[in-house]
């Protein structure tokens, strides 16, 4: 048995060499966030060894982290931040050495803005440009993870992100929203080919 923890990328990193993401724009609206309280502007990935350590000293043997796809990809699509994955890599190492298994989740609900813009998870184009997102961090942390979720809790986020609109994006388009589920699924097959393509993960949720 494994005891382990979780977070997401948007609980932990800060702003700093981030692209603009839909939960950015969602707490940026009046209401949402009752203090205002924002993601530092001045850290990037925001794990450091002390945080590792501390892990290590709770006795957990796995942790579950998301990456940021608007950190790897800013606009969603086009440039790959390299310094970024080098992040994600040191976090990666960084685990295995205090034996802690890494678990990664490529997908926590931080879609980049610029691909909401232009549909988001409503058009088929999204779950391609998950794909490629997906490739470009197996090439670098596949060597090394074996445990992977694609898109973390994709029926809560099409429900209470784009049917009733209490999560980002915040869309309230009810039985509209169902082509959302449709395309992460899409997105989660394209994802898993491109996990699978450099070293196969022995699951991949």
């Amino acid at each position: 048995m494994r005891y382990g923890v979780a977070s997401g990328a948007l609980q932990v990193e800060g702003a700093a060499g981030r692209g603009v993401s839909v939960w950015d724009a969602f707490a940026a609206a009046p209401g949402r966030i009752a203090d205002g309280t924002a993601p530092d502007p001045t850290v990037g990935v925001g794990h450091d060894a002390g945080d590792l350590d501390l892990l290590a000293d709770l006795g957990v043997d796995a942790y579950r982290f998301s990456v940021s796809w608007p950190r790897v990809r800013p606009a969603g699509s086009g440039p790959v931040d390299t310094a970024a994955l080098d992040g994600y890599d040191a976090l990666t190492d960084g685990l295995l050495a205090r034996g802690i298994r890494p678990w990664v989740a490529l997908y926590r609900w931080d879609l980049p803005l610029e691909l909401m813009l232009d549909g988001g998870w409503l058009l088929r184009d999204t779950a391609e440009r998950f794909g490629e997102y997906a490739a470009i961090v197996a090439d670098r942390l596949a060597d090394r993870v074996d445990a992977w979720v694609t898109i973390d809790d994709p029926y809560t986020h099409m429900a209470l992100g784009h049917a009733v609109g209490v999560d980002a994006p915040g869309l309230t388009l009810l039985d509209g929203a169902f082509a959302v589920t449709h395309h992460q699924l899409l997105g989660h097959a394209r994802a898993l080919a491109a996990l699978r393509r450099p070293v196969p993960p022995r699951w991949a949720w």
